[in-house]
């Protein structure tokens, strides 16, 4: 099933440069209002979905039609009808997405915690809480991804986009706040210590795994996440490590914590639009 997604993904990747620019925006629209109608519904039969209205689309641009003559005015109209068509996934593929989901949380919590010094304390509540908050989070970007596709030009979000951009700054100042309150004030129930020098071990596996894994299965859209958790690594290990542990200690040390940080985001920034240009 993952295969013939990722089939029908690469075809209309592959055949949608074709599209002129009227019927390229008429269908881009169209395919991310069907994406982002939920995130367990079928990926196979969503992009096969999309790729036969691709194919649809470009016959008729052939015959000098417009996407918006073959398919009508209407596309949310269309979307809604094809959404309520598609199959949702099995059971057992809704929990191994939520646990990919959840999984990723836990790495950059993991991350973010080996990259302190002192003894490591983990939180088994904190991040089980986490978890489910962020498959709600993905949830939520979805939802208001699509509700965002079809807005009437007369909405404030689509008149104005300082408007847009503040109100995406407030949901995300909400989520990032949601995030800090879980990390404080979950209750420190199921506690697991990680003495040295198993964190420094920890650090390693997971630097030089993450980074293996991402290199090896050519997962191109996590390259430039590499940089980060790099970042987070190195710290983790000049803090934790006995001959480098005073290096970043008092405030001169957390100038040079914040500033690494600050120079891994850049680069993690400029490397994310480089890519994005490339495959755009």
């Amino acid at each position: 099933m993952k295969d013939k997604a990722t089939y029908y993904r690469n075809l209309t990747n592959q055949f949608e440069d074709q599209l002129n620019d009227v019927n390229r925006q008429y269908f881009s629209d169209l395919r991310t209002y069907l994406i982002t109608a939920g995130l367990f519904y079928d990926e196979r039969a969503v992009n096969e979905q999309v790729y036969m209205i691709l194919t649809d689309i470009l016959e008729a641009q052939s015959n000098q039609e417009t996407a918006q003559h073959f398919y009508g005015k209407d596309p949310q109209k269309l979307g809604n009808e094809l959404i309520r068509e598609l199959p949702k996934e099995s059971m057992k593929k809704r929990v191994n997405l939520s646990l990919y989901l959840m999984s990723i949380m836990w790495l950059i919590k993991l991350l973010t915690d080996l990259s302190g010094k002192g003894a490591l304390q983990l939180n088994v509540l904190t991040y089980l809480v986490m978890g489910l908050f962020s498959v709600l989070v993905v949830q939520l970007t979805f939802f208001l991804m699509h509700r965002s596709i079809y807005l009437k030009e007369s909405h404030p979000l689509k008149k104005n986009k300082k408007i847009e951009f503040l109100a995406m700054w407030l949901v995300a100042t909400v989520v990032i706040s949601l995030y800090v309150v879980i990390a404080k004030f979950t209750p420190a129930l199921m506690m697991i210590p990680i003495p040295y020098p198993l964190d420094i071990v920890l650090i390693l596996v997971l630097t030089f795994g993450i980074s293996g894994f991402v290199l090896i299965k050519k997962q191109k859209e996590f390259y430039s996440m590499l940089i980060m958790v790099f970042a987070f690594g190195a710290l983790g290990l000049i803090q934790r490590l006995p001959q480098t542990a005073n290096l970043l200690s008092g405030r001169s040390g957390m100038i040079w914590i914040v500033g690494i940080l600050i120079v891994a985001n850049i680069f993690y920034v400029i490397f994310t639009r480089s890519q994005m240009k490339k495959e755009s």
